[in-house]
């Protein structure tokens, strides 16, 4: 299991004691924003993990991994036969030379994806969506008590709390998101 960019605790800390949650909900919320980066993403991004691929490959010359930053080919095979030392880019381009198309007809073994400690601005995304999670589970907007009225992070129009990704956070994990596909 790949971990979370951040632990409940950082959560926590980073509040500044403002929120005041048990550390196994801010470890929930925090693998709950986890998981929401990584799918809008399309891929785990960090860490760096080693995972053997399955793989339709249409014949064109290239196949592109499902990943941003490459680090090694362990082993690659295509409909069964080993491609020995294939020629591969970082951004997870492989070069196979024209060959028949096959569905499911590679495998390819890698170490792929960012070490956490060079995606400081995914952490502070997600630290940020679980702040403001956490800040208002229950997806109160506002609460008065007299001349006291407190308003809380708002992730969407007349909605506070719960997990969202803001437009704010989709334009830094754009960075590491795979293109669609047509």
């Amino acid at each position: 299991m790949v971990p979370s960019f951040v632990t409940g605790q950082e959560v926590i800390s980073a509040s500044g004691g403002r929120l005041s949650v048990e550390p196994g909900v801010a470890d929930m919320m925090a693998s709950a924003v986890s998981a929401a980066i990584r799918s809008y993403c399309g891929w785990h991004v960090a860490p760096i993990v080693e995972e053997t691929m399955t793989l339709d490959y249409d014949g064109g010359g290239i196949l592109t991994l499902p990943t941003l930053r490459l680090e090694e080919v362990i082993s690659l095979t295509v409909d069964g036969q080993d491609i020995p030392q294939p020629e591969w880019s970082h951004t997870g381009d492989i070069k196979l030379g024209r060959r028949p198309s096959k569905w499911r007809g590679v495998k390819a073994h890698v170490r792929h994806g960012y070490d956490l400690a060079q995606v400081a601005d995914l952490k502070q995304v997600a630290l940020q969506a679980a702040l403001v999670g956490l800040a208002s589970p229950t997806g109160v907007v506002r609460e008065s008590a007299g001349q006291v009225s407190i308003e809380f992070a708002r992730t969407g129009v007349g909605v506070a709390g719960g997990l969202t990704l803001l437009e704010r956070d989709m334009l830094v994990l754009d960075a590491y998101r795979l293109p669609r596909r047509a």
